[in-house]
């Protein structure tokens, strides 16, 4: 076996677009091919499992889901149950509702039974998505993407009283918040006050701020479950193209770009694929599954890249 893994973002990486969460043939087959040579298959996204599409949910090959920006592991195998959660803690939730959530921002929470998402702004999580009839006061309604209705995913006016009344029922504390906002000097302000508080990982997505508990990443919950896995995490590697996805870089594995990619990610890579629009996955897939990868070498401290 070449391979020992291979993971892989989703949106920009696998799907062309956030409204069409499928795998397209060559990609699949390709993922099929590494797991059948032994490769461990696993998501990296932002997205909560309920979010990730019934084509992968149901995708024979996929093993793991490290989803939320690694704040919760998933064995994908069980049908979607958590292995690991870290959650933001109540108290800190509550206080960043406090100082901003405002008229102008718009909200989306994480949490394991129910995702929530405020119309006032779309980030880039519910961009092409649709809800099923119009909202109330007080009043939920599913989300729709062209497979349907999405289990467990809401549109609503305001996620504060969703996160109060699972904060009263003795729920978890949401994975991961999202503060969308068109204000680009209250975005960097924001941004800046969320990093210098020092209990909170913080990534940008566009207009998007993505909050999670401090320490929490993609690369860091890959790595952990690798470990746990026995699964020697320098023969394999990961795909990306975004934000987010910085922290897969630097890692034992190799870290493939998709030609699409931004540019510091481009910058940070191993190696640099096909577009998402060219199967880019499928392409380095095809071309190293049986390979015998050198090591990635690593400049020493003080080198660059």
């Amino acid at each position: 076996m070449s391979l020992s893994f291979v993971a892989f973002d989703l949106d920009g990486t696998v799907f062309t677009h956030v409204l069409r969460a499928t795998l397209s043939p060559r990609v699949r087959a390709a993922l099929e091919a590494a797991h059948d040579a032994g490769a461990r298959i696993i998501a990296v996204s932002g997205r909560p499992w309920l979010q990730l599409g019934r084509d992968l949910m149901t995708f024979d090959a996929l093993d793991w889901v490290v989803g939320c920006n690694g704040a919760c592991i998933v064995d994908a195998r069980s049908g979607g149950a958590f292995v690991e959660e870290r959650t933001i803690p109540w108290p800190v939730v509550r206080e960043l509702v406090r100082r901003y959530h405002t008229p102008d921002s718009g909200w989306n929470a994480f949490l394991e039974r129910a995702s929530y998402y405020e119309t006032t702004h779309r980030s880039y999580l519910v961009d092409g998505v649709e809800r099923s009839g119009p909202i109330g006061e007080g009043r939920r309604v599913p989300m729709v993407n062209e497979g349907g209705v999405v289990d467990g995913c809401w549109f609503v006016d305001s996620v504060v009283p969703y996160l109060d009344e699972a904060r009263e029922r003795g729920e978890a504390a949401p994975f991961k918040l999202i503060i969308a906002t068109p204000d680009e000097g209250r975005f960097e302000a924001m941004r800046c006050e969320l990093l210098a508080r020092g209990d909170l990982s913080v990534s940008v997505m566009g207009d998007s701020l993505e909050i999670t508990l401090a320490g929490v990443d993609k690369g860091d919950a890959t790595l952990q479950l690798l470990e746990g896995l026995g699964v020697d995490p320098a023969k394999g590697v990961s795909f990306g193209d975004a934000g987010n996805d910085i922290t897969m870089c630097g890692r034992p594995w190799r870290f493939v770009a998709m030609g699409n990619a931004e540019p510091q990610i481009l910058a940070a890579a191993d190696d640099v694929t096909d577009s998402v629009t060219e199967d880019g996955v499928a392409t380095w897939i095809e071309a190293h599954l049986l390979d015998d990868l050198p090591p990635v070498a690593r400049p020493r401290a003080g080198e660059s890249r």
